[in-house]
């Protein structure tokens, strides 16, 4: 990391800033630095939860699924699974969080022993497959831009079976 050459991050001045009646001991110091910095992970999660609203969802509903929280979980679903839709575009990301509120939905009826209904599991197998397809289709561009940038001899798997698959599927009602 960089050198800093202000006295007020010397170690010895930092020790008894924090420690006035001890005597220096780099063994306590280097603790606090591990706790401090646990402290700006969690700090930096916590921040990172606050710009990510699916992933902070997903977490509340794990918890309620946990706490056999039923009515809630599927309030809290519902409500989550309405905020989605009204994203115009589905790419990526709106497939991969479709697919992680369906699995949490699925996680719910395993526990509850449902067996009555399998709409959540071909629900969440089909954002699952978009999912895959989605992301696999980019990154075999990439592949193959770079194939051909680098003079790379490398051929993406599942292609074909995957165009196949695109051009036996409807997907043109997907916005």
């Amino acid at each position: 990391y960089p050198k800093f050459h202000d006295e007020k991050l010397d170690r010895n001045y930092t020790f008894n800033i924090l420690f006035p009646k001890k005597k220096f001991d780099n063994k306590i110091l280097r603790y606090e630095m591990t706790n401090l910095t646990k402290l700006l992970e969690k700090y930096l999660i916590h921040k990172q939860l606050d710009t990510d609203k699916t992933n902070e969802a997903l977490l509340l509903l794990k918890a309620l699924n946990d706490k056999e929280l039923d009515n809630y979980f599927l309030q809290t679903l519902d409500k989550h699974k309405k905020d989605l839709l009204k994203k115009p575009i589905r790419d990526i990301p709106y497939y991969l969080n479709q697919y992680k509120l369906n699995d949490e939905l699925a996680s719910l009826e395993f526990r509850r022993q449902n067996h009555s209904n399998i709409e959540y599991l071909l629900s969440t197998v089909d954002d699952m497959d978009k999912f895959y397809i989605a992301n696999k289709l980019k990154y075999a561009c990439l592949i193959i831009n770079y194939r051909n940038v680098l003079n790379a001899d490398y051929e993406p798997i599942f292609i074909e079976d995957i165009s196949k698959y695109i051009e036996q599927k409807n997907f043109q009602d997907e916005p």
